[in-house]
Formats: C-alpha cells, structure tokens, sequence
C-alpha cells in the first residue's frame, strides 16, 4: 500500500513539474518546434543582392507588387555598400516605392508629379496604383495626368487589343506625350510585313494622331487670337490716351510704359504683402486686390507727375518730347 502510495505521489509530481515549469520545456509531438518561416519581402530584401541576375530581378519584382515606401531607408543601407550594378538596380525600385507613396500626398502639385514619373517609369506593375488612385483623385489636372501616364504604359504592352484601347485613351485626352509612341506604332504597322494586328494598332494610333493634332491646331489658333487681341488692346489704350492727352492738355506724354511698370510693380507688392503677412489659404486673393491698388498706383503716380513736372509743359508741345 505505501508502495502504491509512494508511486501515485511521484506521477503527481512529474505531472506538476511539466504545468508550472518555464515555457522552455514545450515539446512538439514530432520534436523541436521549428523556426517561423521568413516572409518573401523579408527574403526578397536578401536577394536584391545577389550576383544573379535573374534572382536578383525577381526578387525587385516582388518588392515592387508587395513593398511600399517603408522599405526604402533599409534599400538606401543596402544600396550604400552595394556594387555599381546593384545600386542601379535598385534605384528605380526605390524612386518607383517613393512615387506610390506620393500619389496619396495632400499636395495635388506632389501627386501629378508622381504620376508623370511612374509613367515615364514604363513599368507595367504601376498601372494598378494609378488605376486605384485614379478612383478618388478630385482634381481634374492630377486625374488627367494618371489616365496619361496608364495609357502610355499600355502602349508597350504586347497584346494588340491593349495597345489598341491604349491609343484611343491618348485620343480621347488630347495627350501631345503620346504623339511619338503613336506615331512608332503607325510606323510598324506601315510596313509590309505587318500583321493584321498590328495593322488594327496603327489604325487606332492614326486616328489618335488625327485626333490630337486637330485639338493642337483648334488650341493654337484660338491662342494666337487671344495673344493679338490682348496685344493690340495695349496698343490701342496707349495710342488712345496719346491722343486724349495731347487734344486736351497740349502735351506730348509718352509715359505710359512707366506708368503701366507702377501699376506692375503694385500688383507685385500686393502679391508680396499676401505672401507675408495673410493666411496660405486666401493667397489666392491677392489678384482682385491688386486691380484697385494698381489703378490707384498709376493714378497717384500721374498726379504727382502732371503737378511736378507736366503743367509747366502746357503749350509748348515741341519741349514735351
């Protein structure tokens, strides 16, 4: 019975040892647990500096689809004790990371210019970043810029029916950064030893081409009427006041230039003045401020110069000049 006893006490005890002991002594039924497998950013990181290329590629690749741009100061470390051939392949991961960040800035300057930069990038695997920062972009220019830049990437592509759809995207944006890719993919499709498909690709591009330069020719024409219907109302302000000045006062004033350089120079001050001294967010309202100042300036200016200078000039017209 003691014997029994003695054995019962010993199992209670093992069994003790094994429920409040450390962590350390768990056992996996089938031996050692093993260790947590590494992550594929993690083992990718690792492989970017590999001598083989094609490891190495695979490895950016990845890090493109899966890293974001809190992996760049640890591509920057790497980068800094790597080979040249290294360091030039991971520059363009790098900027690619950095411009994704970018498209989620608050500055709309920052995310067109991370649009046009991950379009002239010409790597596929930035279409659906644009494609999903397209969706809740609300200015206009920055959204023009990001259908842009996914179209000119399309037009590598090599399945016809992209490049085709591809094209008629720049034709419907009016894109003049898409005239020479287009007209590369007419040329191929000029030759004679074209495809079908390729011949449909050169018709779609052809008529984007048609399309974009019908815009730039309607664009510069109605420019080049703005440009010489402001100019010549200039001209025809100066030549009206010469003509007012000299019938009513008798006087040859031909300082109408530096007139229109005071009321200039106002605006520029009131610009100065906003830029200093107002909120960021009413800047935009220097300009109708500026219109009155201006006037203001000029005729200021005029008054003081007919009291000092010009009414001791009446009738004498020759010594005006």
């Amino acid at each position: 019975m003691m014997i029994y006893l003695g054995r019962t006490i010993a199992a209670l005890g093992v069994v003790g040892l094994f429920l409040f002991s450390e962590p350390s002594w768990t056992f996996a039924a089938d031996g050692p647990t093993a260790a947590p497998p590494i992550s594929s950013i993690e083992q990718a990181i690792t492989q970017v500096t590999s001598e083989d290329e094609s490891i190495r590629n695979a490895a950016i690749r990845l890090l493109i689809e899966q890293g974001d741009a809190g992996l760049v100061p640890r591509l920057e470390g790497i980068r800094a004790n790597a080979s040249r051939s290294i360091r030039q392949a991971l520059k363009p991961l790098m900027d690619l990371l950095k411009n994704r960040e970018k498209l989620a800035s608050p500055n709309s300057d920052v995310r067109r210019s991370a649009a046009a930069d991950l379009g002239s990038s010409g790597n596929p695997s930035v279409i659906p970043w644009l494609d999903a920062a397209k969706v809740n972009e609300s200015n206009k220019w920055v959204r023009y810029t990001m259908e842009e830049s996914s179209a000119l990437i399309k037009l590598a592509s090599d399945d016809p029916s992209i490049k085709a759809a591809a094209a008629e995207k720049l034709g419907e944006l009016y894109s003049q950064n898409g005239v020479p890719a287009l007209k590369e993919l007419v040329a191929v499709g000029a030759v004679a030893e074209a495809t079908e498909a390729q011949k449909t690709v050169a018709k779609a591009a052809g008529a984007a081409i048609h399309r974009i330069e019908t815009w730039g020719d309607w664009s510069n024409a109605i420019e080049t009427i703005f440009r010489g219907i402001s100019l010549s109302s200039i001209l025809l302000i100066m030549s009206l006041g010469l003509a007012i000045v000299f019938g009513l006062m008798g006087v040859i004033n031909m300082a109408h230039g530096e007139l229109m350089m005071v009321g200039a120079y106002a605006t520029f001050v009131t610009q100065q003045c906003f830029t200093a001294w107002f909120p960021s967010d009413v800047f935009d309202w220097y300009f109708p401020v500026a219109l009155p100042v201006a006037f203001l300036a000029a005729a200021g200016s005029g008054f003081l110069l007919e009291a000092t200078v010009i009414r001791f000039l009446y009738g004498r017209p020759l010594e005006t000049m």
